[in-house]
């Protein structure tokens, strides 16, 4: 009857917990959708191929694996069947790879705007041409990829080494997105006296202020991620509630470039039913910097 007992264990408190978190990730999920339909919406009024659509596509993909994953781990950390949960810890670990994968491609393609947002603002569209920067632009899905394709082995074999890798993998992130964060900062302290750029100076340092914060948010996340990967190397007995909180963590990371991208996406709306509206009225066309290609 012991044997038996140890068996099959429930642990409601992580049962609670995983499903409290796929919910979440069901409601980033619905607000994919939404950013999804408007940018539709502005496609079909514009006539202009969206920039962003594959990176909205990303968002919603990866939080399918993350709840799938999720869901295998409630079998692991929430109701252990003995024989059966090493099973699904491997399946959802595989499982979260590939929602990081394409949410790291979410993240890191919203970054990439950003950037150029703020190359533009600094050195014109010439500085945009960087070779670099060019190829980093071109190759991010590959790199994403070739990542995940390395981790994956990792995570199955070594459990410890790879949650010391991640660790490191997040750091770097973290500290990548925090000098990201300080430029846009100084960017939105620094005045235009140009009378020309009046309404440059008006629109940039607003821009900028909103993605510092966005991309504070982001560092911050990717920092404490590390932290929590440092713990799993370290401690056997609460890594299903670690687990727990970097899921938790990657939503917030995942919502943050998300608000950032449906803040840009109402914004580039409302200049196409102006569009729209002159002409209809026929008082002319305003003119488009680019759909989805110019966050300032």
């Amino acid at each position: 009857m012991e044997d038996n007992m140890k068996k099959f264990e429930i642990h409601t408190i992580q049962i609670i917990l995983y499903s409290a978190a796929m919910m979440m990730y069901a409601a980033i999920g619905i607000f994919c959708l939404r950013i999804h339909k408007i940018d539709v919406l502005i496609q079909e009024k514009n006539g202009v191929k969206s920039a962003v659509r594959n990176l909205i596509s990303s968002a919603g993909i990866s939080c399918i694996f993350f709840m799938l994953s999720m869901l295998f781990y409630i079998f692991v950390f929430g109701v252990y069947i003995d024989g059966v949960s090493d099973s699904m810890d491997t399946t959802g670990r595989i499982l979260a790879l590939c929602g990081g994968g394409f949410s790291g491609y979410f993240i890191f393609g919203v970054t990439l705007r950003t950037i150029t947002a703020m190359v533009l603002a600094e050195g014109g569209i010439a500085a945009t041409r960087n070779m670099w920067f060019v190829l980093v632009r071109k190759y991010l899905g590959w790199g994403m990829v070739a990542l995940i394709i390395c981790l994956i082995p990792i995570g199955i074999t070594a459990r410890g080494a790879y949650g010391y890798i991640s660790a490191s993998i997040f750091f770097a992130f973290g500290i990548a997105y925090g000098y990201v964060s300080i430029r846009f900062f100084i960017l939105s302290r620094e005045e235009y006296h140009d009378p020309e750029t009046l309404q440059q100076q008006r629109r940039v340092p607003k821009r900028c202020r909103e993605i510092f914060q966005s991309t504070m948010i982001i560092s911050i996340g990717f920092i404490l991620n590390a932290i929590i990967f440092i713990l799993l190397g370290v401690f056997d007995d609460i890594d299903g509630y670690l687990a727990w909180q970097s899921y938790i963590i990657v939503g917030v990371l995942i919502y943050a470039p998300l608000h950032e991208l449906m803040r840009t996406t109402i914004r580039i709306k409302d200049l196409a039913d102006a569009n729209l509206f002159k002409q209809l009225s026929g008082t002319g066309v305003s003119s488009m910097e680019g759909f989805h290609e110019s966050d300032i």
